[in-house]
């Protein structure tokens, strides 16, 4: 998702919603967020490896059932993943 139209969607959840209305999707937005960056800023491996080790910590905390999901997948795929940084390669193109 280009980060522009996240931002601008969180800025219309900040102006329109409270956080006592929708708590869960504050909580989902960083998570989001959090793991965008992980894969945008960090370009050695062993230090994604403990962002990441942090983003399953805080996953396991905000009790969403959605992003146990998606952080048993990524825990999985760890090492595919984190190889990633050895070269900043995907297989996006696939």
């Amino acid at each position: 998702m280009n980060s522009s139209f996240l931002y601008h969607a969180w800025s219309l959840y900040n102006h329109r919603y409270t956080k006592e209305e929708y708590p869960d999707t504050r909580i989902a937005y960083g998570l989001c967020h959090s793991l965008r960056m992980k894969f945008a800023r960090n370009t050695i491996k062993d230090a994604a490896r403990l962002k990441m080790a942090r983003w399953y910590d805080r996953v396991e905390k905000s009790k969403l059932k959605s992003f146990n999901v998606i952080a048993a997948t990524f825990y999985e795929h760890y090492d595919d993943i984190l190889n990633f940084y050895n070269n900043r390669y995907s297989n996006t193109s696939a």
